[in-house]
């Protein structure tokens, strides 16, 4: 397949994030086309094709998988569905952007990485916030020791859904629910660019006092053997943040609304206070889109132009994620 090629996405499902991570973009981005959307509800996947421009409506997710014209699935269903569909698209010798989370079932995913090196097919879990250069410039900062070592690391990431939760799939811990399976995966895979997480001691809190038992909110600490701590607080039940904050031996490094660029071209910025010199700077990285970045990523990975992101990176983020969680529900349940 050469760079010069228009790929046709193949999309499952009509929720609210195919507008930001695959319709918006795709005006920007001449490579990628709309192609087919389908829905369990044909009439809403045909009035979906009519309102953004999809090419085609069709009656099912099958229909959208084995159409010859499609270059590779995105699939945007609830997470337990993630890896049934993303198998059936790899049989079909499809490439795969697949939402996060790729899926709450560790053995789920080894028998969909099989299936695609069986069928020379590339799988990315769509976790957007990894295409966005403020990630590789604080990346560098740590790893340069400008401000001598990274001592902790706090992440907020918090909001109050507007939707109700009992009808959505984030409010059903068996499609995984709940705010930590939703937002943690966030700070995680950014921990995971400075650190592997199989070496950390964990521990997590929460009631589980939501609908169904989700989890409202959920506090979450991991320990490196160099000493980095990292703190983690997501949550359904306070207002918009969403955050990190680094802190060194000389510095503390923030940044802000981390979210921004989901949905334009924004810039991200973060500030560097200096603890001896008692002085701030603020840092802006170019404008930039995360799912535009995801979008151009995948291309790429699809035409050989780069390397894809590896899928042990996700197993090891979810499976640490289940034994956070597991851990904190069996606390509250008394096992």
């Amino acid at each position: 397949m050469t760079a010069d090629k228009k790929l046709k996405v193949g999309i499952l499902g009509c929720a609210k994030i195919v507008e930001f991570a695959i319709i918006n973009p795709s005006k920007n981005i001449v490579k990628i086309e709309p192609y087919a959307i389908a829905s369990r509800n044909f009439e809403k996947a045909r009035l979906f094709s009519e309102k953004y421009g999809v090419t085609k409506a069709m009656p099912s997710y099958q229909d959208v998988i084995t159409d010859p014209n499609v270059d590779f699935i995105y699939i945007a269903l609830p997470n337990d569905s993630h890896v049934e569909w993303a198998i059936k698209a790899a049989q079909a010798q499809k490439h795969i952007l697949v939402e996060k989370t790729l899926s709450t079932d560790i053995d789920g995913i080894y028998d969909l990485t099989a299936m695609c090196e069986k069928n020379k097919v590339f799988l990315l879990e769509a976790l957007m916030v990894q295409h966005h250069p403020w990630q590789q410039e604080i990346k560098k900062i740590v790893e340069s020791n400008a401000f001598g070592a990274l001592k902790e690391i706090q992440t907020v990431l918090t909001f109050i859904p507007k939707y109700d939760l009992s009808q959505n799939y984030r409010g059903d811990p068996k499609k995984g629910g709940g705010s930590f399976y939703d937002l943690s995966p966030y700070r995680l895979q950014f921990i995971q660019s400075l650190r592997r997480l199989q070496d950390a001691r964990f521990d997590g809190n929460s009631r589980f006092n939501g609908p169904r038992g989700i989890d409202l909110s959920f506090t979450a600490s991991l320990q490196f053997p160099d000493g980095l701590m990292c703190r983690l607080e997501t949550s359904f039940e306070k207002p918009y943040r969403a955050s990190h904050t680094l802190y060194f031996e000389e510095a503390t490094l923030t940044v802000n609304d981390i979210f921004r660029a989901n949905t334009g071209r924004f810039k991200i910025s973060y500030t560097i206070e200096h603890l001896q010199l008692k002085t701030a700077e603020k840092i802006f990285c170019p404008p930039s889109n995360y799912y535009e970045n995801q979008l151009l990523f995948f291309f790429d990975v699809i035409v050989g132009a780069r390397p894809n992101i590896p899928v042990d990176r996700s197993i090891e983020r979810i499976g640490l994620m289940k034994d956070i969680y597991t851990k904190a529900f069996e606390k509250v349940n008394g096992y």
